[in-house]
């Protein structure tokens, strides 16, 4: 009825080989998660900050986009576009 196949897994030779790589990276995260658990309110304004910033960033590629484009019908897209995230980052 059932049949239960075996799961052939193959893990890279790089990943085997730094594997110690893999934990600290891990336990880095868990301390930073204790951390930010910890401090609960810094964590949530240096995270708001970070996320505006990055909608900063985004608005103005696309209003560099917007100027290589040119006279092409994308213009107002980007435009409409660095304008939103702009007024994202502002709240």
């Amino acid at each position: 009825m059932l049949e239960i196949q075996s799961l052939d897994v193959r893990i890279p030779a790089e990943i085997i080989h730094n594997w110690g790589w893999f934990l600290a990276f891990g336990i880095g995260l868990v301390l930073l998660g204790i951390l930010a658990i910890a401090r609960a309110v810094a964590a949530t304004v240096i995270s708001v900050m970070f996320f505006g910033w990055l909608l900063v960033i985004a608005a103005g590629i696309e209003v560099a986009q917007a100027i290589m484009v040119g006279k092409w019908a994308g213009l107002y897209h980007h435009a409409w576009i660095a304008l939103a995230l702009d007024l994202r980052s502002l709240r």
